[in-house]
């Protein structure tokens, strides 16, 4: 018989090193007891505050330049960036980042990803957090989309993003 997850005693802080194994059980425990759609709507929504406080590190001057620059240099400024700060969303060894013109993002071992859920993909955090970022830092136009997810046994969760004209 399958025990019920502990209740976390508070939110993992966006201002401290990601604590894998709370943030596993948090998650875990939003797909237990609100089941995937709306665990998957509600981690969205974590996914965009939590980008919304990365951006706080970057001043609002910098962001609005950085919108003005070319695609390709605002997306490689963005991805050192996530380099940089994946303790707070990957552990740093397993994030990975390709720009260009359609940026690829891979978190290897997520351990968001524990245990497997086949059929349904579980990183709707990570994805609102990525889209968020780019659509602040590069393009309005940015879209993110998981196109493989160790969830569903895929070897790595990987986020391509794409950039919508107009």
């Amino acid at each position: 018989m399958l025990k019920a997850p502990a209740r976390p005693t508070r939110a993992p802080s966006i201002e401290a090193p990601l604590v894998e194994a709370q943030l596993a059980e948090l998650h875990r425990a939003m797909r237990t007891t609100f089941g995937p759609r709306v665990a998957s709507t509600a981690l969205a929504e974590a996914g965009r505050r939590a980008a919304a406080e990365l951006l706080r590190a970057i001043p609002l001057p910098e962001r609005e330049r950085r919108l003005s620059l070319p695609r390709t240099a605002s997306t490689a400024m963005l991805l050192a960036f996530l380099r940089r700060h994946s303790g707070r969303f990957a552990a740093e060894r397993r994030f990975t980042a390709r720009g260009g013109t359609s940026p690829v993002l891979i978190i290897a071992a997520n351990p968001l990803c524990d245990p497997p859920t086949r059929g349904e993909r579980v990183c709707a955090w990570h994805e609102a957090l990525f889209e968020t970022l780019f659509q602040a830092l590069v393009s309005p136009g940015a879209r993110v989309r998981e196109t493989t997810c160790l969830a569903q046994g895929d070897a790595e969760c990987r986020f391509e993003v794409t950039f919508e004209e107009g």
